[in-house]
């Protein structure tokens, strides 16, 4: 279980989470699996003139259909997503990470943040 602000910043996870995501955990990238690349198309800065164009992928997309479904209050998303894990010894394995994701309100701020729960269904693919 994780907490996220709408730009994706971590507010705080569990340990499990933690253990699979690493101590630094972004929301696009980590829980999402977006590369750089994908992630600087979410800024809505404008690319110079002879900057490359940014693709949209399935996790991009799978991402702003999230962020559209948070938009209202009380509203949840769910998606599952392949993700690759590299293990000690350099080989990778794919799973399958079921995101469930809340809008919710942070009870301090009063700000609108992003409840993200995590579960493995690979057994169900």
């Amino acid at each position: 279980l994780c907490f996220f602000t709408f730009d994706g910043h971590l507010i705080n996870c569990n340990p499990a989470a933690r253990k699979v995501f690493g101590t630094t955990i972004w929301l696009q990238s980590d829980i999402f699996g977006m590369d750089e690349r994908e992630r600087r198309g979410l800024s809505d800065v404008q690319q110079d003139e002879g900057s490359f164009r940014i693709e949209r992928g399935g996790r991009r997309t799978a991402y702003d259909n999230m962020m559209d479904a948070l938009s209202i209050d009380g509203t949840s998303f769910e998606v599952d997503l392949p993700m690759k894990l590299t293990n000690a010894d350099s080989t990778s394995t794919l799973w399958y990470c079921r995101v469930f994701a809340q809008r919710r309100c942070d009870p301090v701020t009063g700000e609108p943040i992003i409840m993200v729960s995590h579960q493995d269904v690979t057994n169900l693919r």
